[in-house]
């Protein structure tokens, strides 16, 4: 029998859910207390019960979202909670630090309000920032600086490891012409960084030259690739303008941006934003 099937036939209440979520991480963390943030409400406080100290907040918001904006579905709730639950059993455990591990990635401004304090942050293109993360197979979470510290590295030394991973998983790029005239593109071995293309221009360039493209409009909505159409395909546009209306009413939305990148210049430039589905020009 699945965890929820004792709970009630059809979808969860929020008061429910939350429950389920707090008494499965109350299994899996038995030296720690569950409590609510009073301070931030959707998120939980784990506490060390012997030390009384708080060593990890856990954010609720997207599983929550990506929950309920599904049909309500009791094995694919558990395995949601189950991968969120090990996601905090590793957050408690100070891993040696795999310097492979490590990668830059973009994340929307609004990702960073909860990570921010704790987290290694630069600022990245249009509205987004670049923010280190860990690759650990089974998950995938940003890599706090307590992590860093506790393993001895200085902030430059993960950059710098960082940026060599990216470049080297740029090897496994990945193209297809996903609509007409619409080109994706993604890493085959990080599809939850694809959208951190948008770090690499001189990469981007070279699939511009592979379509042929004097000028081409590149988007990065969803962390899972990055689109790219020639800009004077009206069609196309109208493609791309519908896809990042898709991905932005979708959980974990990333850029509401489209940038150009011509022969000219080796740099993205935003160009337009995304506004209740339509692209707007930007001023």
């Amino acid at each position: 029998m699945q965890k929820t099937d004792t709970l009630e036939d059809g979808r969860l209440s929020p008061k429910q859910l939350l429950a389920y979520i707090s008494a499965e991480l109350r299994r899996a963390l038995p030296s720690h207390e569950i409590a609510p943030a009073t301070d931030e409400p959707g998120q939980v406080r784990l506490i060390d019960k012997s030390s009384g100290a708080e060593e990890a907040r856990l954010d609720l918001a997207n599983l929550l979202a990506e929950i309920f904006s599904a049909p309500f579905d009791a094995s694919l709730i558990d395995e949601r909670v189950t991968a969120f639950v090990e996601m905090a059993r590793i957050a408690l455990v100070e891993p040696n630090v795999d310097p492979n591990s490590i990668f830059p990635a973009l994340r929307h401004a609004e990702f960073l309000e909860t990570y921010r304090d704790n987290a290694f942050v630069r600022p990245g293109p249009g509205d987004c920032s670049v923010i280190l993360m860990q690759d650990l197979d089974a998950q995938v979470g940003t890599f706090p600086r307590s992590r860093g510290k506790a393993a001895g590295w200085s902030e430059e030394t993960l950059w710098l490891q960082a940026e060599k991973n990216f470049a080297e998983v740029l090897e496994s790029i990945q193209l297809r012409e996903s609509a007409p005239g619409v080109f994706s593109i993604w890493l085959d071995h990080l599809e939850w960084n694809s959208n951190s293309l948008l770090l690499s221009p001189k990469t981007l360039k070279g699939i511009q030259a592979e379509i042929g493209a004097e000028c081409v409009l590149v988007a990065a909505p969803s962390r899972e690739s990055v689109e790219m159409i020639d800009a004077t395909d009206t069609d196309a546009f109208r493609r791309l303008e519908q896809w990042m209306q898709d991905c932005l009413d979708m959980p974990h939305p990333q850029s509401e941006f489209v940038y150009t990148l011509c022969d000219e210049g080796r740099k993205l430039q935003p160009r337009f934003f995304s506004d209740r589905g339509v692209l707007r020009a930007m001023n």
